[in-house]
């Protein structure tokens, strides 16, 4: 940034061409600082620059488009900037003591004149946009490490439904009651932005916490089903005692000689029935298949339900089809548990 010296020299030859061209179209937005536009000066400090930290003291600037312009830190003592457009502009901690401002643009497009119906009164502006007016957000339940992140989003989507606030957070603080600072562009906009965000923020957190309830009730409710499973789940010691049947290559639920089924035989006999119901279903061709492969859905049923006289009636029912197309279906197991059940 140039020194006061250089801006010194600059200030007039500015000021001078600005009263002889106050019509003139300009703007001071990132690479286009103090343009091509000062005529009889070659030297163009601002080439380049922003304008955070610039001493623009007595300066004209007047009806200039300064639309997101930095002005950080920047002095403007004294300076006039009647009729500028300042829209999304950057002004924290700026130097405004003594500027002339009889009215300003504050809106995206710079056409709505701030005060409406009036000039400002002298001293007015100064002490109204001196500091950007701020509010804090102070979070009751406790401050997370997800918190900066949904709070950015949020401040992102209040901006876009308000982008006259231009709200901007400025600061988290986890000492004491955790809180986060913001700006606004005008003091009469404090209240309702911190309304906005305080909705959007509390119904995210909300929203987010119900789902993770919802989550862990959906982990409890497996863990149980898990935990019955395994309850009803013989032990070897329990299989072995069964009958004749038992193998220790995993089929599980071997029948007694009496083809009464147990609590974990129901499971398989479910499952395969269900099998074999699907495959006589595809492969019936006459009335009698079609029924047989009925009472093999409501055996299957039934099984699900361990009613097992209900089950046996049915397969009874189906007789010999459902021997016919068991044999390249249902194991070991469940084929000498519908043999036993249809000689019974």
């Amino acid at each position: 940034m140039a020194n006061k010296e250089q801006l010194a020299i600059l200030r007039p030859v500015w000021n001078k061409w600005r009263e002889e061209s106050p019509d003139a179209e300009i703007e001071l937005r990132k690479e286009k600082l103090f343009s091509y536009m000062i005529t009889n000066y070659r030297a163009n400090p601002f080439a380049g620059m922003d304008l955070q930290g610039a001493h623009l003291v007595e300066f004209d600037l007047r009806y200039i488009d300064l639309r997101g312009t930095d002005f950080r830190r920047a002095n403007l003592s004294g300076a006039d900037i009647t009729g500028a457009k300042l829209y999304g502009s950057a002004r924290e901690n700026w130097i405004i003591d003594g500027i002339r401002c009889d009215y300003i643009y504050w809106d995206e497009a710079g056409e709505q004149r701030t005060p409406p119906d009036r000039d400002f009164r002298p001293g007015e502006f100064e002490e109204l946009y001196k500091q950007l007016p701020t509010f804090e957000y102070i979070f009751e339940q406790g401050f997370t490490p997800l918190d900066p992140l949904i709070m950015d989003r949020v401040v992102q989507a209040v901006n876009e439904r308000h982008k006259e606030f231009s709200l901007e957070l400025v600061n988290f603080d986890k000492r004491g009651q955790p809180h986060a600072t913001f700006t606004v562009c005008h003091l009469e906009h404090v209240e309702k932005a911190k309304q906005q965000l305080t909705v959007l923020y509390e119904n995210t957190i909300a929203y987010l916490m119900k789902e993770n309830e919802e989550k862990n009730r959906l982990i409890k409710r497996q863990n149980n089903f898990i935990d019955q499973l395994i309850k009803k789940t013989p032990s070897i010691e329990d299989l072995k005692q069964m009958g004749d049947t038992y193998n220790n290559y995993g089929q599980t639920g071997a029948m007694g000689k009496n083809a009464s089924a147990t609590g974990n035989t129901f499971q398989q006999i479910t499952a395969e029935l269900s099998r074999l119901h699907e495959e006589m279903q595809r492969s019936a061709k006459t009335p009698e298949q079609r029924a047989a492969a009925e009472d093999v859905a409501k055996a299957a049923q039934a099984a699900s339900e361990q009613n097992e006289p209900a089950m046996q009636r049915h397969l009874k029912n189906a007789g010999k089809f459902v021997v016919d197309f068991a044999k390249n279906i249902v194991t070991d197991v469940t084929a000498e548990y519908l043999k036993k059940t249809l000689e019974m």
